[in-house]
């Protein structure tokens, strides 16, 4: 699906698909983990520097900063576009982030349901201006911690090869061959908590 970028004044097919969406946030990720009854908890707390954990609902203005992130971070650097990937199956995904004084999302991440107690994390990114201070390694822990409270057991992930070291630091091993997604080299990784 293809749509405008945020900000852009045109509204695109994405910002009506996130609008139609949003309602389908209104399930607990605890039911899609678990199958059980439950009321979704917005994750709160303080983090280091004034930022605070907190999990965005798909069609949040907070959800949408995050892509205008993703994008500014994971593809312009690659010459792709975020706009251009089908971004509709994100509303059955839990979208985490650490967020500024201004409540501006300047690191985030993606979490996909694959069984009750396994999930897959995608799409990290840091704010440029925020990097280099740890906070990459504050929200991964910070999530799983929230996962693990909810009864996750394994950590997916696909990291992009200059990454490994980074989560082999949070505990998760690389295993397969390497591989290529979006033109460039990826590893896949796992934790088991």
């Amino acid at each position: 699906m293809k749509a405008d970028k945020p900000g852009s004044g045109i509204s695109g097919s994405l910002h009506s698909a996130v609008d139609d969406c949003a309602q389908v946030v209104s399930e607990s990720w605890a039911q899609q983990v678990a199958g059980q009854e439950a009321t979704r908890q917005e994750p709160a707390g303080a983090v280091a520097g004034g930022l605070r954990f907190a999990s965005m609902d798909y069609g949040s203005d907070a959800y949408k900063q995050t892509l205008a992130l993703r994008e500014r971070v994971l593809r312009q650097p690659l010459g792709l576009s975020l706009w251009d990937e089908n971004l509709t199956e994100e509303s059955r995904q839990l979208h985490f982030g650490l967020l500024n004084t201004e409540s501006r999302p300047v690191a985030c991440l993606v979490v996909v349901s694959l069984t009750g107690q396994a999930v897959k994390i995608r799409q990290m990114a840091v704010d440029p201006d925020y990097q280099g201070q740890g906070l990459g390694r504050k929200l991964m822990q910070r999530v799983e911690q929230w996962l693990m409270a909810r009864g996750v057991k394994t950590a997916t992930l696909h990291a992009r090869t200059t990454a490994v070291g980074f989560y082999e630091s949070l505990g998760y091993v690389q295993i397969g061959a390497e591989f290529a997604e979006v033109g460039i080299p990826h590893c896949k990784m796992t934790r088991n908590f």
